[in-house]
């Protein structure tokens, strides 16, 4: 979704102490707006989305309004703790955690196998924020079809490798259909997606914008478990999961 540090590697090297090299690891920060169009009854939902992420581990916060979730993901231990209400987590390995996910995606359809994929280069550009930006469209035929515009910058710092494997690390790379069979022809990373699919009959439509893409060291505690947190166990909070 390992390499190691290069910073990690320098500064092992110079002889300083292990919490001194993991403050200078440097990460990637990427904060996006994510809107869900109203669908089946439901009203359109807005989030704000926050990710940091190293070699080693991710934070991605999703805040609704007041309401915050919180998950870390620890790579290299293959762990992941979801932080809930009333300073409470769940534990899980990263196997479970995926499965989870992925289980959750088979219930939409997204999981299912694409027909007729194709990527087209629009040639269609804009400016997006600070980002250049071009145009390339995704189509996905099948039992549920999927429809994707990615507004792509060569200017973001990251590349189109970096996104997928961000998503295969969440656990999300199902929602993007077969789109990694075209990684090679994507020259750049998506500033916004427009993803549309089709579920069973009814269309879904969600648009994730980036706002800040930035670049640096990362703070080691945005990864660790804060103070005061209890364990709730995974089999009373997530049902299916093995105690």
């Amino acid at each position: 979704m390992r390499l190691i540090s290069k910073a990690w590697i320098l500064l092992a090297l110079l002889g300083l102490p292990d919490s001194a090299a993991r403050a200078a690891e440097t990460g990637t920060y990427i904060e996006q707006e994510v809107i869900h169009e109203a669908s089946q009854g439901q009203p359109a939902a807005r989030a704000i989305q926050r990710i940091w992420f190293t070699d080693k581990h991710i934070r991605a916060e999703t805040s609704f309004g007041e309401e915050d979730e919180v998950t870390l993901f620890d790579i290299a231990r293959g762990r992941v703790l979801m932080l809930i209400a009333d300073k409470r987590f769940v534990e899980l390995s990263l196997a479970d955690y995926q499965r989870i996910v992925a289980m959750r995606l088979g219930r939409t359809g997204l999981d299912a196998p694409g027909e007729d994929v194709n990527l087209e280069q629009t040639g269609q550009k804009r400016t997006i924020g600070a980002w250049k930006c071009e145009l390339f469209r995704y189509s996905q035929g099948g039992r549920n079809a999927l429809a994707i515009d990615l507004w792509v910058s060569q200017d973001a710092g990251l590349g189109f490798a970096a996104y997928l494997e961000l998503m295969r690390r969440l656990g999300q790379e199902d929602t993007l259909g077969r789109l990694s069979d075209f990684a090679d022809r994507v020259p750049g990373f998506p500033v916004e997606l427009r993803i549309e699919q089709t579920v069973f009959g009814q269309k879904l439509v969600s648009t994730s914008r980036a706002r800040k893409i930035a670049t640096g060291p990362t703070d080691p505690s945005l990864f660790e478990l804060p103070a005061g947190y209890q364990r709730l166990g995974a089999k009373d909070a997530i049902p299916g999961v093995k105690p």
